[in-house]
């Protein structure tokens, strides 16, 4: 089909470009062999249009099988009858324009409700896809909140264990190192400083809004207070190295965890290490690259690779835990000589400030 309109395309520009007496045929005869062509297009048309019958083909058929009987009809009346036949295809022009104006608007409408049913298959796939999305975050959210959860209880676990508890060891440790059995008030003081200490765990909102010490030595000074008159009852000697000013300024979060993992050291080395001497010392990081806390001691140690491989020392788990949430770094030594924890922590003042 292709090949005839190809062939009488090429038939009528060669009529119309190259002199006909140079090509030896005649005018007549490029006309009939137009029309052969015409007509066997429109014949062989009608096997793939039936075959396949929708209306718009069949209307197509249609057409083509009149075009055909009045093509028959027009090329009979030219070569046989041209004084008594009239011929019908400039009145079949009308009817041309409406089958074919009848067939775009079938195509467009058939075109049409394919494009409604695609944009609705699309909205269904996109409603789908959404609906599942937004069971994905759900699940997400509250995989979130169960993970907020577990950390809020382990925050708490390690801040009553480092804070709460190196408050009761204090506690124990001034009653079982009491030259007289202690009055009422000296344990209502105690009472108190364990609420005060139960108090600043759970309150954790206030706690992220506090404030940072202005100094290392403000920082310092509660906890030294409090195990300063432990270290007098136990005749052991501590040494508390501040400088005047922060390496770089702290956040109270910051402040919050050096306190309780220094806290847990301390109350540790009362514990455990029968040391007679302790110092602790807050050193500036060559080239402000942060600060470093070091605690020591000239106890009898301990065998941390063999506690850690028990699953034993929550403290220490806890201290190296703390550290490692701010982005520092943990450092223990113990032997016979004592033991010596570097906590290290880097200058965040210029992420801050970044941020």
């Amino acid at each position: 089909m292709q090949a005839l309109l190809i062939l009488a395309a090429a038939m009528l520009l060669t009529h119309w470009l190259i002199p006909i007496p140079w090509l030896g045929y005649s005018s007549l005869s490029i006309f009939l062999l137009c029309s052969l062509l015409i007509l066997g297009n429109a014949l062989l048309l009608q096997w793939p249009l039936w075959r396949k019958r929708n209306f718009s083909r069949v209307l197509l058929a249609i057409w083509l099988l009149a075009v055909l009987v009045v093509g028959v009809h027009d090329l009979i009346a030219v070569l046989f009858f041209p004084a008594r036949m009239e011929l019908l295809t400039p009145y079949t022009g009308v009817a041309t324009l409406l089958c074919m104006g009848v067939i775009m608007a079938l195509r467009v409408a058939r075109d049409l409700r394919r494009i409604t049913r695609f944009n609705k298959e699309l909205q269904e796939r996109v409603d789908a896809a959404r609906a599942e999305l937004q069971a994905a975050n759900e699940r997400q959210l509250l995989v979130e909140r169960e993970r907020s959860r577990l950390k809020a209880r382990m925050d708490l676990t390690h801040d009553l264990h480092d804070g709460l508890g190196s408050s009761l060891m204090r506690a124990m440790g001034s009653v079982r190192h009491a030259p007289a059995p202690m009055s009422n008030d000296a344990f209502l003081g105690y009472l108190k400083v364990l609420r005060n200490d139960l108090r600043q765990i759970l309150d954790a909102e206030a706690g992220s809004q506090a404030k940072a010490p202005g100094t290392p030595s403000q920082w310092l000074a509660p906890i030294r207070h409090r195990f300063g008159m432990l270290f007098d009852e136990l005749a052991m000697d501590a040494l508390w190295n501040m400088p005047d000013a922060w390496p770089w300024q702290p956040e109270a979060r910051h402040c919050m965890a050096l306190a309780r993992v220094l806290e847990e050291a301390l109350t540790n080395i009362v514990k455990h290490s029968k040391a007679t001497e302790v110092c602790v010392e807050l050193n500036a990081l060559p080239a402000s690259n942060g600060m470093q806390l070091h605690i020591r001691d000239n106890g009898r140690g301990f065998d941390a690779a063999l506690m850690e491989t028990a699953g034993m020392g929550i403290g220490l788990q806890s201290m190296r835990a703390r550290i490692e949430r701010l982005g520092g770094t943990w450092q223990l030594d113990s032997g016979e000589q004592g033991t010596h924890i570097r906590i290290t922590l880097p200058d965040m003042s210029s992420e801050n400030a970044a941020t």
